[in-house]
C-alpha cells in the first residue's frame, strides 16, 4: 500500500507483513512494516526472495494505477458496503479500458458483498 493509505490505519494490519511504498527519507520504525520505494517489479521480486508467494495491493489510486499499467494485477477484489459518501475514493487515477471476468460473489453479512474478478490483460 502507499504511505497515505497506511497512515489512515490505526495500526499495521495484523498477521501479515505490511509493505508500504513511501518517498519519506526516514520512515518511522514500526514492527511488522517494511518500507519500500522504487520499481514495483523489483519490490515483488524481493518479496518472493523473502518467501512470499502472494501479495495483496491495498492502494491508493496512484499505486493501483501504477501496478495495473505494468500488468502486475491479476485479480481485483471489491467489497461493496452499504455506505454512500459523496464522491468517495477513486480506485485508479487514470482511465482504463480493461475487461474483467467475475470469479465469485459472496455475501459476507446482511449488507455487504465481496466480488472477485480476474483481470483479462
Amino acid at each position: 500500500m502507499g504511505d497515505k493509505t497506511f497512515f489512515t490505519l490505526p495500526k499495521p494490519l495484523p498477521g501479515r507483513l505490511n509493505v508500504v511504498f513511501t518517498l519519506l527519507q526516514k520512515p518511522p520504525r514500526i514492527k511488522g512494516v517494511k518500507w519500500v520505494s522504487g520499481e514495483p517489479k523489483k519490490v515483488l521480486k524481493e518479496l518472493r526472495k523473502m518467501g512470499y508467494k502472494s501479495t495483496i495491493l491495498g492502494g491508493g489510486a496512484y499505486l493501483n494505477t501504477l501496478f495495473l499499467k505494468k500488468k502486475l494485477v491479476d485479480k481485483i477484489v471489491l467489497t461493496i458496503e452499504p455506505k454512500i459518501f459523496g464522491k468517495g475514493l477513486s480506485l485508479f487515477n487514470e482511465d482504463f479500458d480493461l475487461d474483467l471476468k467475475l470469479l465469485s460473489a459472496k455475501k459476507i453479512n446482511h449488507n455487504s458483498i465481496i466480488l472477485r474478478y480476474k483481470v483479462l490483460h
